[in-house]
Order: structure tokens, then sequence, then C-alpha cells
């Protein structure tokens, strides 16, 4: 299902501030991908990661919520962020922003208007599938508790699921 936001500024920076900022949502928590094949490094045994355990780790802080749309984390926050929360896309070594969750993110001629297409079969931890209604909630709720969170998505007027 793809997604279209309308933003009400134009240009190539504004469509920057958009990708920056849904790279930082960091809000599919706990995605899995379910029937995507992934290609295995040559001699890499077939093996099943084990599941459940405990996973530790410090902060410079108080964490109050691993919550993305009300806490505002230092770095070290973050790296842990990232060892649990899956982005729509990411930026690789050579600073190109390449698809993640997302199958594709296009924006129009003009930058004002962005369509995420998903990859299929991802879902969260609970089971729940990742789709465009999931993804839209994400990006309306975001800065929910704080204001800071939500300035690089202040330009987003519309989020719609097509």
């Amino acid at each position: 299902m793809p997604i279209t936001t309308t933003r009400r500024t134009s240009g190539r920076r504004a469509g920057i501030a958009v990708v920056v900022a849904l790279l930082a949502t960091m809000a599919l928590a706990s995605c899995r991908s379910t029937g995507v094949d992934q290609a295995e490094p040559a001699g890499a045994a077939a093996t099943t990661p084990p599941t459940g355990g405990r996973l530790v780790y410090g902060v410079a802080y108080d964490v109050n919520t691993w919550s993305p749309f009300v806490e505002r984390w230092l770095a070290s926050g973050q790296v842990a962020a990232q060892a649990f929360y899956e982005p729509l896309a990411t930026v690789d070594a050579d600073g190109a922003v390449v698809p993640f969750l997302a199958a594709a993110i296009t924006p129009n001629a003009d930058f004002t208007q962005w369509t995420i297409d998903l990859r299929d079969g991802i879902r969260f931890h609970d089971g729940a599938p990742l789709d465009a209604e999931a993804v839209a909630l994400n990006l309306r709720t975001q800065g929910l508790g704080s204001p800071t969170n939500i300035a690089p998505l202040n330009g987003i007027s519309e989020v719609e699921v097509t």
C-alpha cells in the first residue's frame, strides 16, 4: 500500500528534510521480515537464531520510555534504539538514502509529495503487519510528547493512505 504525503514547502531541501525525518522516526519498533529471501554470504551455515534472552545496555541518563514519540534520547540512547528499531530508509556508506523497511520512497517532480511503498511480509514483534496505516499513524503522532521531535516533520500538511 503506498502512502502519499503532501508538503507545504517545495524544493530539494524540503524533500531531503522529509527523508531525514523518516529516518529519524525509527518508530517501527521490532519489525521483522517474513517471506523475503536474503542472500547468505558464501560458506554461511543455515542456522536459526535463538529467540528470547535479555539485552542489557547502559545509557548516560535515565530513560523514561523507549517511545520515539515521547523520549528525547542522548547519543547513547540513540545507539541502543538502533538495535531494536528499524527505519523506513537508511543511509549507505556513500551517503545515499536507500529503502530498508520501505520498498521505495519516491518524490514527485517538485518534491512536494512523497510516496512510500512498503515491502511485503514485514511484521511488528507482536505479529501485527507493517502497513500503510501503521506508517501513517507514526507520521501523525511523531512529537506527541515532545514538540522538538516534530520539527523535521512540521512541513507535512497531510498523510494519505492509498
